[in-house]
């Protein structure tokens, strides 16, 4: 068994446990004693590959990973029993603060004041990989939850997204791979970020809380969409943004289709889901995705970041205060991030973009065209070797006049998918009986002008017998015109 993220705890509760034992859980990690009385938090681990296991096995959560483990082995009875004994919960403040000793923490809240007496809510979320699971997306919601409930009490004018060493990478695939059911999974998890966006767009703005995404690390597909959702984004200067979903098979949601192409202004939305080329934080910046690009890294960057924070805060306070000084709510135009203004931000209208966001998400889970999906997620996450380079980044091959799959228009048809797979089962039919039967006089396969001309002129043949990307072939009598040309 690998283990990984492992978090020193400075704590007392290893006293006197055995070295290598585990002493507690949260979260789905698990903590490890070790021999100078102390412990080490565990956050993900990754079962070895054995020689029967045809690839790597994915990494999951400890806890999950571990009492897998020990319903397979010998000996581990007591497993179960130690995962059980779980660390102090605390409720509010409590559960949110910066913990005073090093300890594992993947969510907190630092509260700090801006200058016209207000707060702002500095959200932290430091996730292994920057990969968001179902309940990490689910503690992360309760965070926002959190501070919307504290908002009046506490002044609260701003909610900054930290992030982590990375930002975000989106959906957890390693934990969708290992799932029982990926897709299904893969839409639990879906939603879950979605939900995580559209109180951004909608829960904080109607509450009058200004939304900021501090980028200190790099982001990918929806974590890249979660902090563009957001009114301002603030990148570190080295930040590399992926916002491309394409390469994974994946449509996308978390609202993409609204922010990108509302903050690009025109094509650049789409295109840069098409090129499935990474972004340098100035590059995202030109484009619309960053608001300010922020100089150096570390404590550096987050001085700067809270500096920028501050200033735009102020602006706000100066353009949003009536003659009356009472400050308006988020009904006020002049309180909306120039990015928003002309959009349908209303609870309905936001419910149809999800929709149809997750209609084509469904497709790519369930539908024929998952055969996109599923593959290459299973050879992501298991480190499958590639067959060749992309042709996106060996742009010197694409002379040949070839193109991906990925960068054919016909992508997003579930048809093509259809068709595609029928082709292939055909191939692997006529395979087989190349195999298996014996050689005979060829005008015993031999058919008429007229029946092979009646077999080629169906619908399938007139729509994608001729489109680029069909393979073609000359053949004499062949019984599968569907897909060959025949003299």
């Amino acid at each position: 068994m690998y283990l990984y993220g492992g978090i020193v705890d400075n704590g007392k509760q290893a006293a006197g446990a055995v070295p290598g034992s585990i002493i507690a859980s949260r979260d789905d990690a698990v903590c490890i004693a070790t021999c100078d009385g102390k412990g080490i938090w565990i956050t993900h681990v990754r079962r070895i590959k054995g020689k029967t296991d045809a690839s790597l096995w994915p990494k999951v959560p400890a806890v999950q990973g571990l009492m897998e483990l020990s319903e397979h082995r010998m000996g581990y009875q007591s497993l179960q029993r130690a995962v059980s004994v779980r660390s102090p919960q605390h409720s509010g403040h409590e559960e949110w603060s910066r913990a005073a000793n090093s300890t594992l923490q993947d969510i907190w809240i630092d509260f700090e004041p801006l200058n016209d007496g207000g707060l702002a809510a500095y959200l932290f979320f430091d996730f292994y990989n920057g990969a968001m699971s179902t309940k990490q997306c689910r503690r992360l919601l309760k965070a926002m939850r959190y501070i919307l409930s504290v908002a009046e009490e506490k002044s609260v004018r701003a909610m900054v997204l930290m992030g982590g060493s990375y930002f975000s990478n989106g959906i957890h695939l390693n934990v969708i791979e290992s799932a029982e059911d990926p897709a299904l999974e893969s839409w639990f998890n879906i939603n879950a970020i979605d939900d995580l966006v559209y109180a951004i767009l909608y829960e904080f703005p109607t509450r009058g809380i200004k939304t900021i995404a501090a980028v200190r690390g790099n982001a990918a597909a929806g974590g890249v969409a979660l902090a563009t959702a957001c009114d301002y984004v603030l990148a570190g200067e080295d930040v590399v943004f992926n916002p491309a979903y394409r390469a994974m098979g994946l449509y996308g949601s978390e609202f993409h289709s609204l922010t990108y192409h509302a903050r690009c202004r025109g094509s650049d939305g789409k295109r840069i889901l098409r090129d499935m080329m990474p972004l340098s934080a100035s590059a995202a910046g030109h484009l619309g995705l960053v608001d300010h690009v922020l100089p150096g890294w570390g404590a550096t960057l987050e001085s700067a970041i809270k500096a920028q924070v501050a200033a735009l805060t102020s602006v706000l306070d100066v353009t949003c205060v009536t003659s009356t000084g009472e400050r308006p709510r988020d009904s006020s135009p002049s309180f909306v991030a120039e990015w928003k203004r002309g959009l349908d931000l209303s609870s309905e209208g936001l419910a149809g973009v999800r929709a149809e966001e997750l209609a084509e998400m469904a497709k790519d889970f369930w539908s024929p065209r998952s055969q996109r999906y599923h593959p290459r997620r299973h050879d992501f996450v298991r480190k499958a070797k590639a067959a060749a380079t992309p042709r996106r980044f060996a742009i010197h091959r694409k002379c040949d006049g070839l193109v991906d799959e990925e960068d054919d228009e016909r992508f997003d048809s579930v048809e093509w998918f259809i068709l595609k797979t029928s082709i292939a089962q055909c191939e692997s039919t006529l395979m087989e009986a190349a195999v298996e039967m014996p050689s005979r006089p060829e005008k015993s396969y031999a058919r008429s002008k007229d029946a092979q001309s009646s077999s080629c002129d169906t619908m399938d043949e007139k729509l994608w017998s001729r489109q680029p990307g069909i393979p073609k072939a000359k053949t004499r009598g062949t019984i599968f015109c569907c897909y060959y040309d025949a003299d």
